[in-house]
């Protein structure tokens, strides 16, 4: 399969550059004050996620992961663009984790603020 790194690496820019125009259409107060930002066709959908564990891809600027979080869920978000959680630092604790993938198909994701890193590929 053939490889389109220049996509790849324009793909991160452009989620770089939304994130702090994605972050302004967010109620942030709701967040910092212990609420979250889920809707009831979201919740509804997913149903109950208190003590489950989940995997919420294409976090972006971390608003929903951490909703998700304060509704009870083990969550962890995964993302292309660490420059796109800046917003929520410091509102909650939830994992980050941030994608990059190589040219020799490999995939290196790193946990935001640990020294755990994973590599996965075929």
């Amino acid at each position: 399969m053939k490889r389109y790194y220049g996509a790849e690496k324009g793909n991160r820019t452009h989620w770089d550059e939304l994130a702090e125009v994605h972050a302004e259409s967010y109620d942030y107060e709701k967040l910092i004050k212990g609420g979250h930002v889920m809707d009831s066709i979201q919740t509804g959908e997913v149903g109950d996620v208190r003590n489950k564990s989940m995997l919420h891809l294409q976090c972006h600027i971390g608003t929903d992961t951490l909703s998700w979080a304060r509704l009870g869920a083990d969550v962890t978000g995964l993302g292309l663009s660490p420059v796109s959680r800046t917003g929520v630092d410091g509102v909650g604790v939830v994992e980050f984790v941030y994608m990059a993938v190589h040219e020799d198909g490999m995939a290196t994701a790193a946990v935001v603020g640990s020294d755990r890193f994973i590599r996965v590929g075929g």
